[in-house]
């Protein structure tokens, strides 16, 4: 994979309550080794959008070099809430966020993200080909640790995703 190496996403933010104590030093663990870093927050139904956008915007700032992404894999998520969280996104960073979802979730919720970039959630072998990352497995292990592996789709490359 060509970009193999060259980038990581961290979670950064949960709802309004939760902060990844760790976000900031994995943050600068990974600049360290040259990767490029980008947060995503795991939206929850009972806070707005722009509540849960205005969270993640204090926790994580603009010190990040990727495109927000916005994690929607979970039940009673309005679209109200998810376009809130987008439009307060485009306005501070300037782009929309990339929607984490699976396909189910991304179908669900079309109309509310149209325009994002969608990195699809599925472990299993996909004919679709509109997603901009593929999550095909969470069951891989790097030092020891559960890492997330992904494919990038072959129309995009790294300036795609960067800020």
């Amino acid at each position: 994979d060509k970009l193999n190496g060259q980038f990581v996403y961290l979670k950064a933010t949960e709802g309004t309550w939760f902060k990844d104590p760790k976000f900031n030093e994995y943050k600068r663990k990974a600049h360290q080794h040259n990767l490029k870093v980008g947060a995503y927050h795991f939206m929850r139904p009972n806070k707005t959008g722009k509540q849960q956008f205005n969270y993640f915007k204090k926790v994580v700032g603009k010190n990040i070099d990727l495109i927000p992404v916005l994690d929607i894999e979970v039940r009673g998520l309005s679209n109200k809430n998810i376009k809130e969280f987008i439009t307060e996104c485009e306005k501070y960073y300037g782009v929309k966020p990339m929607i984490y979802a699976n396909q189910i979730y991304y179908l669900k919720h079309k109309s509310a993200i149209k325009g994002c970039k969608w990195w699809m959630a599925h472990y299993y072998p996909s004919l679709r080909s509109d997603y901009a990352i593929w999550q095909y497995s969470d069951k891989k292990k790097i030092a020891g640790a559960a890492i997330d592996h992904n494919y990038i789709n072959s129309k995009y490359t790294l300036t795609d995703f960067m800020l």
